[in-house]
């Protein structure tokens, strides 16, 4: 009944309501998961398809396999610091994959935990009230430090477009989801670029906690239950398909 409702019967049994009414931009074509089902998301919907499809079809440009050593090694030398490292692991390669560099994750990183703060239920009050209620004056900071985010948030997805699509015109852009945009986005319809750079920016930024949080359950509980470490192993080898996790 849920397939059908929410899958065959979507375009006229599920949509998206008008959430979070006090954060400003969530209306609009910035942020896709917040989007109601419209031309826009509509767009966005199947140009994140294709870029997502290139890069699976191309193994992820290799990213990972840049990334998981340097993470190991990470954890390794430091591992009272193993949580940041989980979110940097994360968002570094989600940068290569966006942007062709890993330069940007810190931005990114700060930048999804400043939006999941100003827009979860279990973040700002603002959050919850009614959307026909006004932020009270005693709150006006929480509009500043959100128009804040918005501000740098629209300067880093530009920058880094403009970055890219500066190699792409020399001929040395890196694979990447913006170089992709500038060969194919064409046969999307953005009327924008800026639209276009929030469409990567927001997929990848969307990325980074929704990956690093269950690795961080998975540490959580392979340090509370270390047995289960033993027991996946043994299975990993019984099906033929064994990795070596080191200790």
């Amino acid at each position: 009944m849920v397939l059908d409702i929410l899958a065959k019967k979507g375009a006229i049994c599920s949509d998206r309501p008008a959430a979070f009414p006090n954060v400003p931009g969530t209306k609009d074509w910035k942020y896709l998961p917040l989007q109601g089902f419209h031309d826009t998301w509509r767009r966005q919907r199947k140009f994140t398809h294709f870029i997502f499809g290139t890069a699976h079809e191309n193994n992820y440009y290799g990213h990972h396999t840049i990334e998981v050593p340097r993470t190991l090694v990470g954890l390794l030398q430091n591992p009272h610091a193993w949580s940041p490292q989980l979110d940097q692991h994360q968002a570094r390669f989600l940068s290569r994959c966006a942007f062709g560099t890993p330069r940007h994750a810190s931005a990114l990183c700060t930048n999804a935990w400043r939006l999941l703060i100003n827009i979860s239920p279990a973040g700002r009050l603002s959050n919850v009230l009614p959307g026909s209620m006004k932020v009270p004056k005693c709150l006006a900071w929480w509009r500043v430090d959100e128009q804040d985010r918005q501000d740098k948030e629209t300067a880093l997805y530009k920058n880094c477009q403009d970055e890219v699509r500066e190699q792409w015109e020399k001929g040395n852009a890196p694979p990447s989801f913006t170089r992709t945009y500038l060969e194919h986005g064409c046969h999307y319809g953005f009327p924008t670029d800026i639209e276009a750079a929030f469409n990567v920016g927001m997929v990848s930024m969307a990325g980074i906690h929704t990956t690093s949080s269950p690795l961080h359950t998975f540490f959580l509980a392979m340090t509370l239950y270390p047995e289960w470490m033993v027991r996946l192993r043994s299975e990993e080898r019984r099906v033929g398909k064994s990795v070596d996790l080191g200790g």
